[in-house]
């Protein structure tokens, strides 16, 4: 009877270790986490109940736990004031009953942010969601392309004819005025060599213009800059 008594206190520590260590991972997240008990009527999901939340969430949404715990999904978030949230409550319950998990990114209106969500079941007749706010992310993405069309468009709408190429001398990209002024065709050009190119309209300097490359490759240099008359 000792015996049996010592194991349980052993196996009662190692759950307990086991829940801290959960408690822990779950606190520090630094997405937002939410546990839900799914609601049921007629065997069909139909609702959710708030169990558990981390901080992030409580940061997030402005909605501490101890006031929201449980409650019903459908009683915190109101689908007129926030329309995401009635995507999301449809998207949990879909998971609850099939059971297969769902990962989507949307727009928040009511908090002007994006975000990534991923919900699935880890046991029957309970769904969790991990939410990461991707606003940053999408910001920076955003000003990344915009940067990269302003550029496109000055390589485009420039008189000078710009050709790219690879350590090779391949010719890895032409743009219009090239392509106009040179009689080619962008995309029949891609990988040939440019010397070659070159040659057909300055052949006196064609080893001067392999020089240039020659050396460009051997410094590291990205643009190469000469005259073709």
């Amino acid at each position: 009877v000792v015996e049996s008594a010592l194991n349980f206190s052993r196996i009662e520590k190692k759950i307990r270790e086991s829940e801290n260590k959960y408690r822990a991972l779950f606190t520090n997240l630094s997405s937002s986490f939410v546990y839900f008990e799914v609601v049921y009527e007629h065997e069909v999901p139909i609702n959710l109940r708030f169990i558990d939340a981390n901080k992030v969430f409580e940061n997030l949404t402005g909605k501490t736990l101890e006031l929201i715990r449980g409650s019903l999904f459908t009683e915190v978030f109101s689908s007129d004031l926030m329309p995401e949230s009635q995507l999301f409550l449809e998207r949990a319950l879909q998971v609850a009953e099939t059971g297969e998990s769902l990962n989507y990114e949307m727009y928040v209106s009511y908090y002007s942010r994006w975000a990534n969500i991923t919900i699935h079941e880890p046991v029957k007749g309970y769904v969790a969601s991990i939410t990461e706010n991707t606003t940053e992310k999408k910001r920076y993405l955003q000003e990344i392309e915009n940067k990269e069309k302003y550029y496109r468009d000055i390589v485009e709408l420039t008189n000078s004819l710009i050709l790219r190429t690879d350590g090779r001398g391949n010719i890895s990209f032409v743009n219009d005025r090239a392509e106009a002024v040179l009689g080619i065709n962008k995309e029949d050009i891609k990988g040939k060599s440019a010397y070659g190119l070159l040659f057909n309209y300055d052949e006196v300097r064609i080893d001067e213009v392999r020089g240039i490359f020659r050396k460009a490759i051997k410094h590291g240099e990205k643009d190469v800059y000469f005259e073709v008359s």
